[in-house]
């Protein structure tokens, strides 16, 4: 983010795979002035495996069939942001992270919290008094764990990345 150059800033997993025309969908949502952050939609790459099709079928990520606009006038920041998409699939405005500041690193992965980073700048986007958009044209496929320690290992993570989250708002919010 401090090193780029662009209006937008974009984001995927070293997981993950991008459709073609990914960056030229989301880009379109950034029309609007108040539109901050785009998300788009997180497919599995392939469910060849048990512990992939569970991980779908049980956690999956956010996907909704139609575009989507998650407004702080009527959504409220806090179960917004865990809803509006996740770090595999996201484009900032460069100048936002001006006014919110940049990733809260002790969120991300490698840390105690070991993830959320990406939920809680969705956060302060909203709580700053701005949108994202979601559009499922814009489309990452994910490399789900193919193996059940993989899979209990991931799903215990985004738990404990959920509470530290949610208590980072309290407490701070």
């Amino acid at each position: 983010i401090v090193e780029s150059t662009g209006d937008l800033v974009a984001f995927t997993d070293d997981d993950c795979i991008v459709d073609a025309g990914w960056l030229d969908t989301l880009a379109e949502a950034f029309r609007d002035p108040l539109t901050m952050a785009a998300t788009g939609y997180i497919g599995p790459h392939e469910l060849g495996h048990r512990a992939q099709l569970t991980f779908e079928v049980h956690m999956g990520f956010e996907r909704y069939p139609e575009p989507r606009v998650f407004d702080p006038r009527w959504n409220s920041p806090l179960p917004a942001a865990a809803i509006a998409g996740a770090g595999a699939n996201m484009v900032f405005r460069r100048t936002v992270f001006e006014r919110i500041g940049l990733f809260a690193e002790d969120l991300g992965p490698g840390t105690p919290a070991r993830s959320s980073d990406d939920k809680y700048a969705f956060y302060k986007v909203l709580a700053g008094g701005f949108r994202i958009r979601y559009d499922p044209r814009g489309v990452i496929w994910h490399r789900h764990r193919a193996d059940d320690a993989s899979l209990r290992r991931i799903m215990e993570d985004y738990g404990v990345a959920e509470f530290a989250y949610t208590t980072r708002c309290l407490l701070e919010h």
